[in-house]
């Protein structure tokens, strides 16, 4: 399977709580599963294509950490998209602190960003067709929480495929 290259080494990621974690990535693992695609971490992107050194890259993730307080996020409907990574994702409703943690974290990392930014949680990556992604939104439309807490902020590096991402450090917000 190929997967598309992604710019830049790292991502910075917010993280849900752990029981939240926990029954999104069971949620995830079984969508990858039924679907033939992989798994991966739940999370919301802060910013990514960062490339930097590890030591660059920990004092930035520590006064990052420093700047932010965990926040509760509304979540609004599935949706899917004809992007890989956006394959099939919960919206997140706007949230002044998501707007403010990513001016951080761009601030922080000397990050140029492109377009908007649509924090989002992505459920499902792949190429599938519009018919399975319409009919797995429909079927989870009503079985996800209304809000998710946000208590970690984590560096990822993004190297290779989605399943081989890993986790280079975390930190509680």
């Amino acid at each position: 399977m190929t997967y598309p290259m992604l710019a830049g080494r790292f991502g910075v990621w917010l993280m849900p709580e752990i029981n939240m974690r926990q029954a999104l990535c069971e949620l995830i693992g079984a969508l990858a599963s039924e679907y033939g695609t992989v798994p991966f971490e739940p999370h919301i992107t802060l910013l990514s294509g960062i490339d930097a050194e590890r030591e660059v890259l920990s004092a930035g993730m520590r006064a990052l950490a420093g700047q932010l307080t965990a926040v509760t996020v509304e979540l609004g409907s599935v949706e899917y998209r004809p992007e890989y990574f956006r394959s099939l994702y919960v919206a997140v409703r706007p949230h002044g602190l998501l707007e403010t943690a990513r001016d951080l974290a761009r601030s922080q990392f000397r990050h140029a960003l492109a377009g908007p930014y649509e924090p989002h949680v992505s459920l499902l990556y792949g190429d599938l067709p519009e018919g399975l992604k319409h009919a797995a939104a429909a079927r989870l439309s009503h079985r996800l929480p209304r809000t998710m807490r946000l208590d970690r902020v984590s560096l990822y590096d993004l190297s290779g495929a989605p399943d081989a991402w890993s986790m280079v450090e975390t930190r509680e917000i």
